[in-house]
């Protein structure tokens, strides 16, 4: 099925472009600096610019072309079509999330030309309810700290990003911290991933590079907690926002967002029904909205999903919002 679904994709692109390939595999040095430019998720992950807009775009851990995506999320998207290079140690199952972000890195780049086709035609990102999928974009910072989203794919300047990173092999950031698959090896069957051994260092080559969270400052008020925390890791459609939120809880206006939140217990049509308010102003051991983002065994499974677990600083600054009455 899919060697049929790639061969349909190829021959797709052919027709829409009846010219040489728009990306081709042509990367001098300068193009493959631009294709390893970190930009950041406004919680601070990182992610090389083109596999960003992939993220954001395509799959997020969760819709469209992403493997964890049910049917009901995948707004169309083929099954096998799985374009969604998110951080090894930043999925649901991180044990294997090298082997899956190899995955996505590999048919991404082998199909190269016909996702760009689709770009700069403007059939992908979708439009209508798919459109709606779309993450916040990852952002750019200055030598002070002032913060620039990155240009999305309905800019040249994002298409250009994308071509220029396709073309170089779509590098990836493959973790935040630890090994990674850079593991040691005597020869190229060693490396079940990438398949190839550096033999002067024995280790395997690694699907992509590890760089570390950047520390993005927070501040104990909602302005701050939405921004960086809720805004890139709660409110998109594929979660708590869209027109069919989870568990009937929308996140994706600020203010809306923490009014629900002070008025609600969690969904009867969910495992949290009876747990307790989602949100007690001035107490958070006792706030599921707090408990849900802390604690692994709570109700349901531990928040957000399909990201990784919040950093300490980003739940201490909750927790004291939350303690200090949960301000507007």
């Amino acid at each position: 099925m899919i060697a049929l679904v790639r061969h349909l994709l190829a021959v797709a692109a052919t027709v829409l472009c009846a010219c040489s390939p728009r990306v081709g595999s042509v990367c001098p040095p300068e193009a493959s600096a631009l294709a390893h430019t970190v930009v950041y998720r406004r919680d601070g992950l990182p992610a090389y610019a083109g596999q960003a807009l992939m993220i954001t775009t395509c799959g997020g851990g969760a819709f469209c072309h992403s493997e964890d995506a049910a049917s009901f999320s995948r707004y169309g998207a083929p099954i096998d079509l799985n374009f969604d290079p998110q951080l090894a140690d930043q999925v649901p199952d991180p044990v294997h999330g090298a082997a899956r972000l190899r995955r996505a890195q590999v048919l991404t780049f082998e199909m190269r030309d016909a996702i760009f086709d689709e770009v700069v035609d403007r059939h992908m990102p979708p439009r209508g309810v798919g459109g709606g999928t779309r993450q916040a974009p990852y952002v750019t910072f200055d030598g002070v700290g002032n913060r620039t989203d990155m240009p999305g794919l309905d800019t040249a300047t994002g298409r250009e990003t994308l071509r220029n990173w396709l073309a170089c092999g779509a590098p990836v950031i493959e973790r935040i911290g630890g090994l990674g698959s850079a593991t040691a090896c005597s020869s190229d069957a060693d490396c079940t991933l990438t398949g190839a051994c550096d033999l002067s260092r024995r280790q395997c080559i690694p699907v992509g590079e590890t760089v570390p969270y950047l520390v993005v400052p927070i501040d104990p008020t909602w302005a701050s907690i939405y921004d960086v925390v809720i805004s890139s890791r709660c409110a998109q459609s594929s979660c708590h926002g869209g027109t069919a939120p989870a568990a009937g809880l929308d996140l994706s206006n600020r203010d809306a967002a923490r009014t629900t939140l002070l008025g609600s217990e969690a969904s009867p049509d969910f495992g949290c029904h009876g747990q307790g308010p989602l949100l007690v102003a001035g107490n958070p051991d006792t706030s599921l909205f707090f408990k849900k983002l802390n604690d692994p065994t709570v109700c349901g499974g531990a928040m957000p999903r399909g990201g990784g677990t919040l950093a300490s600083r980003y739940l201490t600054a909750i927790h004291d919002w939350i303690a200090a009455g949960a301000p507007p």
